[in-house]
């Protein structure tokens, strides 16, 4: 689905996320497996819309817009004109050839109420960058500070930082208002 491979060339031209799942909802998101992350551990703002990639092709030399798990659909086209209206026309072939030296693919939410409608609308088009991921087949991304500066230097929208766990017992408690119940598992 977020795997994108030129197979003319074998490279890979687009790269998303792992698949990822709701807490409880496999052996990977169960209190056990969270209680031995790694804290603190951030949570960020989840906009309203859709998934979409912006990477690199080097045979045609040019941006590949993907969504969907496909690189022509309607939320692909939609990725890619709201992309040309948000990115300085100026700044395009440097945008293109940082894509390229660092072989890497953009992740965005996109947002757009008039031909993706959500659930929660929002008269706002825009990109936000969710993440800056390598065009490799194993999952590695830029580290956040970096991400923020890429968004800087290209006048994009980087994603927020909604929330900080200091601890396995912090997410608990946020997780247990947030659902409205005390959830029985206690921490060891």
């Amino acid at each position: 689905r977020g795997l994108f491979i030129n197979t003319n060339t074998n490279q890979v031209v687009a790269r998303g996320y792992e698949k990822f799942f709701n807490f409880r909802e496999v052996d990977e998101t169960s209190p056990e497996s969270i209680s031995n992350l790694k804290y603190p551990i951030t949570g960020y703002l989840k906009e309203n819309g859709y998934l979409g990639l912006i990477g690199y092709d080097e045979e045609s030399d040019d941006f590949v817009f993907a969504s969907k798990s496909s690189l022509e659909s309607d939320h692909a086209i939609w990725l890619k004109e709201l992309f040309y209206e948000t990115v300085d026309g100026s700044k395009l072939d440097l945008f293109k050839t940082t894509l390229k030296r660092n072989n890497i693919c953009m992740v965005f939410e996109v947002i757009n109420q008039e031909k993706s409608p959500h659930i929660i609308e929002c008269n706002e088009k825009k990109l936000v960058l969710l993440d800056i991921i390598y065009r490799q087949p194993r999952f590695e991304k830029y580290p956040f500070r970096k991400m923020l500066a890429f968004a800087n230097e290209f006048g994009l929208e980087p994603k927020k930082k909604a929330l900080t766990f200091k601890s396995f017992e912090d997410f608990m408690k946020w997780l247990n208002k947030a659902e409205g119940y005390e959830y029985k598992y206690k921490y060891q």
